[in-house]
């Protein structure tokens, strides 16, 4: 486990996705965009690893790191013989540790020459008569052996340093949108994807001994950080299972209005964050005003005739005019971007968060 300091707030890594996507949406730092203003200070903080400005991709080396077992030396001394050792040059090298060779206590030609010898590593000194194998000078046949194999003696040992940098990143699992668990003090069914599969149901209701899972204590859990815990039982799991079906139809940048909607509506149940699902296209969102600078600028720009040099553009607050204007035009901001919020959607929005009422005239 490593400790890590993030906006002044501790945090202990590694963390499932789940738990990271709560915690950096409960410090206000997981909209698009966002970097990310972090030191780890124990554990992996020992690597000499430039760690960027985004967490989530820190929280994956650490969590790779932590599965390394007896791999993670030849691993540090991989990131102490980098020129610079990104985050990213790191996570895609972790993936590579079992093919990286790293002799622990060979620190020296002599020692290196003598162990290349007897493990016959040096292929035009295996036929030498005996008496000149052992005439041979071993620090200088050890500076042959690394020379060919471009080795470095680090953090006591002898590393073949190799070079991942034309590597992709690893591939992170696919994640379910959400999770249920159902837990008493004697049983545990671990966090299980939504929807529940036939197999997963009968091995529960078999652990719990019971009939049905309705009669169980369940928590959930979800990707996205504003619909974490919104299912209060498995009664509820029907609504949850059709509201997983609207996330897979959903592109990216559907997934983004959603939060921006989410962020405003904030529905308690997933019957309305159903509702809210399939009532998308009735909301003006402006996923381009996540930042309200840029809309202070675009504002200024369209109706002020400024010269880009002009020293007055300098003492301009464009985030806080860009927030007024776009708040006196109509829209509310949040981290995900704009919504417009005329009269007609603050009453389709009480609706909502009523969890009942129709759309209205809205077209």
């Amino acid at each position: 486990m490593s400790i890590a300091y993030i906006s002044g707030w501790p945090a202990f890594l590694p963390m499932d996705s789940y738990e990271m996507e709560q915690f950096l949406y409960g410090l206000g730092l997981d909209g698009p965009g966002v970097k990310h203003d972090f030191e780890i200070v124990d554990g992996i903080g020992d690597y000499p690893i430039d760690w960027g400005t985004d967490f989530r991709i820190a929280n994956r080396l650490v969590q790779r790191v932590s599965d390394m077992g007896d791999l993670r030396d030849t691993f540090k001394a991989w990131c102490d013989a980098q020129d610079n050792c990104t985050v990213e040059d790191a996570l895609k090298a972790s993936s590579h540790m079992n093919s990286v060779m790293f002799l622990h206590g060979v620190d020296s030609d002599e020692i290196l020459g003598e162990f290349a010898l007897e493990n016959g590593m040096i292929l035009e000194y295996n036929d030498l008569p005996d008496e000149v194998y052992e005439a041979l000078d071993k620090a200088k046949a050890g500076a042959k052996l690394r020379e060919m194999e471009g080795g470095v003696f680090v953090n006591g040992g002898y590393l073949i340093n190799e070079d991942f940098s034309d590597e992709l990143l690893p591939a992170e699992e696919p994640l379910a949108y959400f999770q249920v668990r159902f837990s008493d003090e004697h049983h545990d069914s671990g966090w299980c994807d939504v929807p529940l599969s036939e197999a997963d149901g009968r091995l529960i209701t078999r652990m719990f001994n019971c009939e049905n899972l309705s009669e169980l204590p369940m928590e959930n859990r979800s990707i996205v950080p504003q619909l974490n815990g919104i299912v209060s039982g498995a009664d509820e799991l029907p609504e949850l299972n059709l509201l997983n079906e609207a996330f897979d139809g959903m592109n990216s940048e559907e997934i983004q209005k959603y939060k921006v909607l989410l962020e405003v509506i904030q529905p308690g149940t997933p019957l309305t964050a159903l509702r809210l699902a399939d009532d998308m296209a009735h909301y003006d969102v402006e996923l381009q005003y996540v930042d309200p600078s840029a809309y202070g600028r675009q504002y200024i720009d369209e109706r002020y005739n400024f010269n880009e040099q002009d020293s007055l553009l300098l003492f301009i607050d464009y985030e806080g005019f860009g927030a007024a204007i776009l708040s006196e035009d109509g829209y509310q901001a949040t981290r995900y971007g704009a919504v417009y919020v005329g009269d007609e959607e603050q009453e389709i929005i009480q609706d909502e968060e009523q969890g009942f009422g129709g759309m209205g005239g809205m077209a």
